[in-house]
């Protein structure tokens, strides 16, 4: 975390003297970030981490993106834990604002397969899920041309040589409503509400 903390920052200075890119082009995106649970789900859950790793492709201001998305919970004092991964597909509008600088919104559609787990009295627990949500969110983004070997050792960014590729710092808050359906043990359905802070670095050709 701390090298990916220090690549972000590097990449934000070199972003801030690089002119805009175009529109177009497919990319690679990475991100992390808390996240709350509430409805159903959060009566058993309420903190979570989550990793984003997505393939997108832009044209003009629409992309399409899909994407896989780890989940677990935070709080070691709770009984219950929690463990998920989703796979969607998300389309997002950008809106550019000024050079170099983009904000979006976006929405899709997500399967999750999670596993909620129990501890209590030395017995353990647990039962699978799965299920279909339906997400949306809004977030900015600082974009344009930095030296690619600065992804392999974050102080290259500030070297005048080498290849150059556009690469974006994102930050991005969404909602995310599951209904997810038990698999192991009595049926059963519980609905989840996510609100997540997303934090990464998008990077690829033209987007």
């Amino acid at each position: 975390m701390r090298r990916l903390a220090l690549a972000a920052l590097a990449t934000l200075a070199a972003l801030t003297h690089a002119p805009a890119a175009h529109a177009d082009g497919t990319y690679f995106a990475m991100g992390f970030g808390p996240g709350e649970v509430s409805d159903e789900l959060g009566g058993y859950v309420h903190d979570t981490f989550h990793g984003r790793f997505a393939l997108g492709h832009r044209a003009g201001n629409l992309a399409i993106e899909g994407y896989l998305a780890p989940e677990s919970d935070t709080d070691m004092d709770n009984p219950y834990g929690y463990e998920a991964l989703r796979l969607g597909v998300d389309a997002r509008y950008v809106l550019p604002v000024r050079s170099g600088v983009q904000v979006y919104v976006r929405g899709g559609l997500s399967k999750t397969s999670a596993t909620l787990s129990s501890y209590g009295d030395g017995r353990y627990a647990s039962r699978d899920y799965e299920g279909r949500g339906v997400d949306g969110g809004a977030g900015v983004q600082l974009r344009g041309k930095v030296r690619a070997l600065g992804f392999l050792y974050w102080p290259l960014f500030f070297v005048p040589a080498g290849p150059k590729v556009d690469a974006a710092i994102f930050i991005d808050h969404g909602v995310e409503f599951d209904r997810l359906h038990a698999v192991t043990g009595p049926e059963r359905s519980i609905d989840a509400r996510f609100t997540r802070l997303t934090i990464g670095f998008q990077v690829g050709g033209d987007f």
